[in-house]
């Protein structure tokens, strides 16, 4: 108790305002001044502690912290300044000046060995340095980024995306100012390689990196945004780590191989092409091998029934009986040869290998002759057929045998679809250098949707069946092929149904018809009687062979009552066996015999005389005929053998026998 009355006790001290005589405004100057200074060291602390709160980061600190003890305690001061104007507390007034004593000089202290420290700290000019410097380096990185060709993902250790560039944008389908999605692993549209099972968040790669894992190379598809056709890309992921080891995220790379995988993809697809195109023709093949087989098989058994029909018409017919029925059984069994050959016919088109034996043709001649075969239908239909055949240029450079077979498909159509009675008009005129020839009829039309596929194959067909008529519609198919193999043409045009129709054939004439190239039926006339002169000296010794009975016994008794000399054989055996006793003229063979070929035959006995040759085979496509011309056949003729055509190539052997002998 003492203490304090002696510590606040007056001790007949007299207070500062008796020393400035209690002068009003002295007394305030003082009392003014030291209340600002007060307010003043008191507030600096306080905002020194706010600061050091806030900039904890900041060195020296504790500093702070000493300069405020030491300016709230001179603050004190000056507050015992005021309080001594009236009260002469000097003994506090002591004890807080030795306070601030105690607190200026610690600080002091301090602050003297702090200065070369703080002499080190960078000025404004270094740190502007250093900022401007670090913007430099920001600024490149930021282009590094930016430029990367490679997709970059920078996250943080939650998986939250904190960095991209426009490469890993592109990939997702973003725009350039649009943002990577936040949870990139959920959001991103990661797929695994089958392109449909999509990637678990917890299973990709920046999350497996951010749980410590390492991703290589690891190949995944992306399809997300605007990006709908997708994008393949190697990603290669790692932690982000400090130096202690702790992990703050990741980053991964994205390497876009999208061009590569859809280079793999054609790649792939161009070999199942490949694969695909060989297996198609590989059935292709195999298809022309069974059409060939087939039409071999088919026509092999014609053969016998054709020349049994020339021996009925030679032998028992001779009054003429039973000419109706023969030329019935003869034009169906053509007929039938017929639709086999148009099969065959197709395929070779389809291959571009239609074969053409061109000559000197006359135009007229051959339409004569396709008319001819069907006098007898035509009667029979009562139909009216005008002719007017007036072209002056009518000869052409072409296969006679291939126009007969256009000529007669036009004019079979052209009977078939004219009803009893109807009409059919056929003529001739040159123009630009080519022959037209124009069948009209008056018979039941093409429907206008129809005419633009009447060339097609089968379309006709499916008309015919239509309308209640058979046949495959390959005929004007090929005939347009065969046409266009001689450079000519070949259209038609109705006016619609029930209206007729026109079908137009035009080819290139030639201005001189050549001596040594004359029409067939001449031709045929002038061996006839060659022949018929060689055959009164000695008749061809024919070697038939055959490994079809039938063809052998009808064929040999046809040749026979011909006048010629036949020994037959069904092997390569027997007929090398015939060769060895007896000298032949010639060689009728079939191709295919059960104990070699007749190409081979044939080979072997030109090996030991001189021999004329005709193949016979049901086969008839370009390599066959090669094949025979190769090993020396005259001629190669195809099942069912056309008589006339065999007549007319033995006249044609016995006329050079004759005149080389």
């Amino acid at each position: 108790m003492g203490f304090f009355t002696g510590l606040f006790g007056q001790n007949g001290f007299m207070p500062h305002g008796h020393c400035y005589l209690w002068d009003p405004g002295l007394m305030r100057l003082h009392l003014i001044s030291d209340f600002l200074i007060a307010a003043a060291y008191f507030i600096i602390p306080f905002t020194l502690v706010n600061f050091v709160r806030k900039r904890r980061e900041l060195p020296f600190n504790w500093m702070f912290v000493c300069f405020g003890i030491f300016i709230i305690a001179c603050g004190m001061t000056h507050v015992m300044e005021i309080i001594t104007l009236w009260k002469p507390y000097y003994w506090v007034s002591g004890i807080v000046k030795a306070i601030t004593a105690l607190a200026s000089v610690p600080t002091a202290v301090l602050l003297i060995r702090l200065i070369p420290q703080v002499v080190n700290i960078p000025g404004p000019a270094v740190l502007r340095a250093a900022n401007e410097a670090l913007i430099e380096q920001t600024k490149l990185l930021s282009l590094i980024v930016t430029s990367m060709g490679d997709g970059l993902l920078v996250v943080d250790r939650d998986g939250a995306a904190l960095l991209s560039n426009p490469a890993l944008r592109r990939m997702l389908g973003l725009k350039e100012d649009e943002d990577v999605p936040k949870n990139c692993s959920q959001d991103c549209g990661f797929f695994r390689t089958d392109k449909v099972t999509r990637i678990a968040p917890a299973e990709s790669p920046t999350s497996r990196a951010v749980a410590g894992g390492h991703v290589d190379d690891e190949e995944i598809f992306i399809q997300h945004g605007g990006n709908v056709d997708g994008s393949w890309a190697d990603v290669t992921a790692r932690a982000l780590r400090d130096e202690h080891g702790t992990i703050h995220g990741a980053v991964a790379v994205f390497h876009d191989v999208t061009a590569h995988k859809r280079a793999e993809e054609q790649q792939r697809n161009l070999l199942r092409e490949r694969e695909a195109r060989a297996e198609a023709e590989a059935a292709n093949r195999a298809k022309d091998r069974f059409l060939a087989v087939l039409g071999h098989e088919l026509r092999t058994p014609l053969t016998p029934v054709l020349a049994g029909v020339e021996l009925l018409e030679q032998k028992i017919n001779v009054n003429g009986e039973f000419n109706g029925t023969i030329e019935i059984i003869r034009r169906n069994i053509e007929l039938e040869a017929r639709l086999i050959d148009d099969i065959l016919d197709l395929t070779a088109i389809a291959k571009g290998k239609i074969n053409l034996d061109v000559g000197t043709v006359d135009i007229h001649a051959t339409v004569r002759g396709a008319l001819e075969i069907f006098k007898t239908e035509i009667a029979y239909k009562k139909l009216r057929v005008h002719t007017n055949l007036a072209a002056p240029q009518h000869f052409a450079q072409a296969d006679d045998s291939r126009l007969m077979q256009v000529f007669w498909n036009v004019m079979k159509n052209a009977i078939k679809f004219t009803p009893d009675g109807g009409a059919i008009h056929i003529e001739s005129a040159n123009e630009a250098g080519k022959v037209l020839v124009r069948v009209s009829d008056n018979g039941i039309g093409i429907e206008p949707e129809v005419l633009p596929r009447i060339f097609d194959s089968f379309e006709q067909g499916v008309r015919r069946v239509q309308a209640g008529h058979g046949g495959l519609g390959l005929g004007l198919a090929i005939s347009r092929a065969i046409v266009e193999g001689h450079h000519g043409q070949m259209e038609a045009s109705s006016p619609g149904r029930n209206r007729g129709t026109v079908v137009t054939i035009s080819l290139a004439t030639i201005a001189v018809r050549s001596s040594t190239d004359e029409p067939r039926g001449k031709r045929d006339s002038t061996a006839a009687t060659s022949t018929s002169e060689a055959q009164k000296t000695r008749p061809l010794r024919i070697l038939l062979v055959d490994d079809h009975t039938d063809t052998v016994i009808t064929l040999g008794a046809l040749l026979r009552n011909l006048g010629y000399d036949v020994a037959c054989a069904e092997t390569v055996k027997q007929a090398l066996e015939l060769a060895k006793e007896s000298r032949f003229d010639l060689l009728v063979s079939d191709i295919g015999l059960p104990d070699g070929s007749g190409h081979d035959l044939m080979r072997q006995i030109r090996a030991r005389q001189s021999i004329a040759g005709i193949a016979l085979s049901g086969f008839g496509m370009e390599d066959d005929l090669e094949k025979s011309r190769a090993v020396g056949f005259t001629d190669h003729l195809i099942k069912p053998v056309n008589v006339d055509r065999l007549q007319a190539t033995l006249r044609e052997i016995a006329r050079s026998r004759a005149t080389t002998s």
